[in-house]
């Protein structure tokens, strides 16, 4: 399973959940993998619309 992969099935299964901190930090941690196709497919996911924590991380990820 890609890093993509696994934090898309994370943000699915905490859609519904709140995030474990623990995984955050891990998905976050995950996010300098990605390549820049990715991380925009990860912002506008519908999974994480209103995840405002998760968008910023992907966000200063994208514009680092």
């Amino acid at each position: 399973m890609t890093d993509y992969n696994y934090i898309i099935q994370q943000m699915k299964s905490f859609h519904y959940n709140r995030w474990n901190d623990a995984e955050l930090r891990k998905c976050v941690d995950m996010l300098e993998h990605l390549t820049r196709q990715e991380l925009t497919a990860l912002y506008y996911s519908k999974w994480v619309k209103e995840d405002r924590v998760f968008r910023e991380s992907v966000f200063n990820t994208l514009f680092k």
